[in-house]
Formats: C-alpha cells, sequence, structure tokens
C-alpha cells in the first residue's frame, strides 16, 4: 500500500492507537519504507495464534482462509489502520492494490472478493473479527451519553 501526506511517526501512532486494546499488540508493520514523498507500507500479524492443542486459538486480526490461518493481517485491521490514520492526518490518502483506489477520510470501507468462482469469500469474512475500531468508538461514545 501506498499513503500520501503522512509521515512514519503519524504511520506508527496510528498503528499504536488499533493495537493498545483491539488487536492486543498484534499487528507490526512488515514494511515501511520511503518510496519518494510517499509511503509504502505492509500490515502483518505477529502471531496468527496462542496456546497448543485444543486451547489454541487464533489470535486478533488474523486473515483466515479455508479454515487456515494466513500471517497477513485482515480487512478489518486495515479499515481500523485507515481509520487511525485518518484521525490523526485528515488529508492523507492510501492507495491499495487490492482495490485500485485511493482512500481518503470519509470513504466507506472497500470489501473485496479473496475467494475462488466456487468458493466465493469477501475479504471481511475471511476472519474472526466481529467488531472493528469504528463501531468500539461509536459504542464508547454512545455509553458516555448514557445511551447503553
Amino acid at each position: 500500500m501506498i499513503v500520501k501526506n503522512a509521515k512514519v511517526n503519524e504511520m506508527v501512532r496510528a498503528l499504536d492507537i488499533i493495537n493498545l486494546d483491539r488487536y492486543q499488540g498484534n499487528i507490526k508493520f512488515k514494511t515501511l519504507e520511503p518510496k519518494g514523498r510517499r509511503l509504502s507500507f505492509t500490515l502483518t500479524v505477529v502471531s496468527t495464534s496462542e496456546g497448543t492443542g485444543k486451547n489454541k486459538v487464533t489470535l486478533p486480526g488474523v486473515s483466515i482462509k479455508r479454515g487456515k490461518r494466513i500471517a497477513a493481517a485482515c480487512w478489518h485491521v486495515h479499515g481500523d489502520f485507515f481509520d487511525a490514520l485518518f484521525d490523526l492526518v485528515p488529508d492523507a490518502e492510501i492507495f491499495s492494490a487490492m482495490t485500485g483506489i485511493w482512500e481518503k477520510k470519509g470513504d466507506p470501507w472497500k470489501d473485496y472478493e479473496v475467494g475462488t468462482g466456487f468458493e466465493p469469500l469477501k475479504a471481511s469474512q475471511a476472519c474472526n473479527c466481529r467488531r472493528n475500531y469504528k463501531t468500539e468508538r461509536i459504542l464508547a461514545a454512545q455509553a458516555n451519553q448514557g445511551r447503553i
């Protein structure tokens, strides 16, 4: 992915925000390097699971395809990271090869096909995530207003 109008320290801060409690510190940059005036980056997971045998559990933010854990950050991680970065740097823009477009603050998350014609699967369904950063913020705001 490529980001423009953001600095390395802002990218790291956005990652810290989503890692704080939502992903339990399990997300990291696989790459984060300058490409001209832009930054190229890849998000990944520190570990796909913890525990052993029947007690083994998939850690948050891990992609799953055909029932197998993949050492890749899931669709929700990317969406949460985009939202956190846009909160810090409103004029940032992110290009994803998966969607082929530049994402900006306020754009809805773009879902895309990761399965096959025989086994269709949307990126948003290829993990065990049930909630995301945006949902957590909405619920927290409602709780603070006494609506929950």
